[in-house]
């Protein structure tokens, strides 16, 4: 840890136990500060108050020199001989200084013998309890960093632009709860120094606290709060929001808090902008959630476990329609304590496939928010047989195409669910289709005419259909086979489609038989048509019933074993073609 010497100003690095007693500044960063090299490369003290611009005292006020000066005044009142600074206290050029800085930064606030919160945009003569003052409107709370500056210290004061004592942050309680959010209980300091108050708050209201905060660099949106979760973690700058889901991930590994699942709640704002299924994209999808405490219970709390096909959890679901579903979480809202909240699911699968990969229900969640619902007893739920908890999985992703998120689009249309083997390889119009999605976002213009989706099947195609039926008043989904893919798309649409022949199903192969199904969603309050291809296991059976010298030969399992089954009527799953082998089960064979 590096310290400034408030006499001589040169750092002086101290390691655990010798670490002397030293003062902190809290600030937010302006124009000429001063950076670690420009003090380290000093060698005298005469030549460290050129560089900071000091002769007869401190002449400037808010500058980064000035700020040092000062703060080694304060320091000096203090009876302190050493200062922590972060502008010149930190080597930034050596990562592993930085990611331990960071890292280690609350608690060199917390064992700090005071903190100084110098506010440059406050003045000496503003009343900060009255309404719209610039102490309640000083950008100091609305920055990232500083909340930990706020929460850590056991003596904090803060001062004006020009460096006068406006109060002790004991003085300023209920102001700084109105400004913050955060109640003064939490705000108190403790008769231990290691006994934090805020650390009893739940999760989603401490994520609260940072909501309406900012950081320049999006990754410190989730550095800033290692402190306030005790969390360590590696830094990684240039990874972006995937900072704030590994600082998730990391409270998941230690809390049992289920809490951090119900961000969202009373904000549907929030809900616009997730790209990341059950975990949030920034600590700004938790405003409104100070209200949210979890359920403690003697039988202990929730295990949460996370894979690559996301959270694993055990919780109560029950089905409300279609493939809508409600998991209750162990939390509610303080005004509601009794009810539980809720988390809007949608159930998937295996995206048509007959093979049920899937151990676990799968599930994602939807655009709608949490809320509250169904009544607890005794901290559990009522006994009744819709409320089991049961391992269910919820996906890493939302269920629609990320490239939805943004508002440019009026209407959608997304293919959902293909067989095995099946890959959407263009679409018409091209200028509205998402490769990356399957799927075609109109921004505007016709909304009513034709769209076109070609799906590549080994060496056949499926061409998908939509039309705008203006008698109904709704789009109407069809589909055909392609015998001779490649051609242009302007040949598909302008020479083939008019001869294809169009319906509900098709025979793709002998051993693909395709139906599409189509059904309106409203995501966000706009229209996104849900399309749907799925393999046809009735219509296969029946079609191959009378071919009874036929059999199907499988490997079970066991390499160089293989069991006969003696009816052609069975099928295993996508994997079968007449005469071939492709990737799969099991393989056709004339006998």
């Amino acid at each position: 840890m590096w310290l400034l010497n408030v006499r001589t100003f040169c750092l002086e690095c101290f390691i655990g136990s010798q670490v002397p007693e030293y003062a902190i500044l809290s600030h937010t960063w302006g124009n000429n500060e001063v950076a670690f090299g420009q003090v380290r490369n000093e060698l005298a003290f005469g030549q460290v108050r050129d560089a900071l611009g000091i002769h007869e005292g401190p002449v400037g006020i808010d500058d980064g020199a000035s700020k040092i000066a000062y703060t080694c005044e304060l320091a000096i009142q203090d009876e302190l001989d050493y200062v922590w600074i972060d502008t010149c206290c930190i080597d930034k050029s050596s990562s592993a200084e930085l990611s331990e800085a960071i890292n280690s930064m609350f608690q060199w606030y917390q064992r700090a013998e005071v903190c100084y919160a110098y506010l440059s945009d406050v003045h000496s003569i503003d009343d900060p309890d009255a309404e719209g003052s610039q102490f309640r409107r000083s950008k100091w709370f609305t920055r990232g960093w500083t909340l930990q500056e706020l929460l850590a210290p056991q003596k904090l004061r803060f001062y004006s632009r020009s460096w006068r004592l406006i109060a002790p942050v004991t003085a300023l309680y209920r102001t700084i709860e109105e400004v913050t959010g955060i109640q003064s209980m939490y705000l108190r300091r403790a008769s231990s120094q290691w006994t934090l108050m805020f650390r009893s708050a739940s999760v989603a209201r401490r994520m609260s606290w940072a909501a309406g905060r900012q950081t320049t660099r999006v990754e410190d949106m989730a550095y800033c709060l290692l402190g306030i979760f005790n969390i360590n973690m590696p830094l990684l700058y240039g990874e972006g929001t995937k900072a704030f889901l590994r600082l998730q991930e990391e409270i998941m590994k230690q809390s049992d808090d289920e809490t951090i699942l119900a961000w969202g709640w009373g904000n549907t704002l929030a809900l616009r902008h997730f790209e990341h299924g059950f975990l949030a994209s920034s600590p700004a999808c938790f405003a409104g959630c100070q209200d949210l405490t979890p359920w403690q219970s003697a039988g202990g709390g929730t295990s949460f476990s996370i894979t690559n096909r996301g959270l694993q959890i055990k919780v109560p679901v029950i089905h409300t329609r279609g493939n809508d579903y409600l998991a209750f979480l162990r939390c509610s809202d303080k005004t509601d304590g009794d009810y539980a909240v809720s988390l809007p699911l949608r159930r998937l699968d295996d995206g048509g496939s007959k093979l049920n990969w899937n151990d676990l229900d799968y599930y994602s969640r939807t655009d709608k928010p949490p809320s509250t619902q169904y009544q607890r007893s005794n901290g559990f739920f009522f006994s009744t047989n819709s409320f089991s908890p049961k391992v269910i999985r919820i996906s890493q992703r939302p269920w629609w195409p990320s490239a939805l998120m943004n508002d440019s689009w009026t209407m959608g249309f997304y293919v959902r669910k293909l067989p095995a083997g099946c890959v959407v390889v263009n679409a018409w119009p091209l200028d509205e289709w998402l490769p990356l999605d399957n799927a075609i976002a109109v921004a505007g213009g016709d909304l009513s005419h034709p769209r076109v989706f070609c799906i590549r099947y080994w060496d056949r195609e499926i061409i998908v259909r939509l039309t705008w039926q203006q008698a109904t008043g709704a789009w109407v989904s069809d589909v055909a086979k392609r015998d001779t893919p490649g051609q242009t798309m302007r040949h598909l649409l302008e020479l083939e489609i008019p001869r294809l022949e169009f319906g509900s199903k098709v025979s793709v192969t002998s051993g693909l038989h395709v139906k599409i199904s189509m059904q309106e969603e409203l995501l966000f309050g706009k229209k996104l048509m849900v399309i749907d291809l799925c393999e046809s296991l009735i219509d296969w059976a029946r079609a191959k019933a009378d071919e009874t010298s036929r059999a199907v030969l499988f490997v079970t399992g066991t390499a160089g074993v293989l069991t006969t089954v003696a009816t052609c009527g069975v099928y295993l799953g996508a994997a079968l073609v007449e005469g071939t082998r492709r990737p799969g089960l099991g393989v056709v064979l004339n006998l």
